[in-house]
């Protein structure tokens, strides 16, 4: 997941600047352009992405990433759904602390676990430092 938007500092600064019926659209918009982003990317993933597979707490866990000449992470997915702790591993707040990290990467020091899913996150992790180029 790479460019989330933080829809709870918009909706503190777009009324006072426009109003609230524009913080609706606003809202839309950024939406909108999210996802075409997410799109772009998955595109993308298909022809230059690589997959690694760790193991996780209650089964496997996969990452799609595209990764750089310098092993620098540009776009990253995760697939935890043989995980049963591990719904926020997959979610824009653990993904987001990817982009742009050099491989290979530690756990605690590089990026934050997900709390409840330390071993999910950990998996994560360690597929992705199988991409070293």
């Amino acid at each position: 997941f790479l460019g989330g938007v933080d829809f709870s500092e918009l909706k503190i600064v777009l009324p006072r600047l426009f109003g609230e019926a524009k913080l609706d659209e606003a809202e839309r918009a950024a939406a909108a352009r999210q996802t075409a982003l997410d799109n772009a990317y998955a595109a993308l993933a298909k022809r230059f992405g690589k997959t690694a597979t760790a193991q996780g707490h209650d089964g496997s866990v996969t990452v799609t990433a595209i990764v750089n000449s310098e092993g620098v992470i540009v776009w990253l997915d995760a697939d935890v759904s043989g995980e049963s702790r591990a719904e926020g591993v997959a979610q824009p707040a653990f993904l987001t602390q990817f982009p742009g990290k050099s491989l290979p990467l530690t756990l605690g020091a590089d990026v934050d676990a997900v709390s409840g899913a330390t071993v999910s996150s950990q998996a994560v992790v360690d597929a992705l430092n199988t991409l070293v180029p």
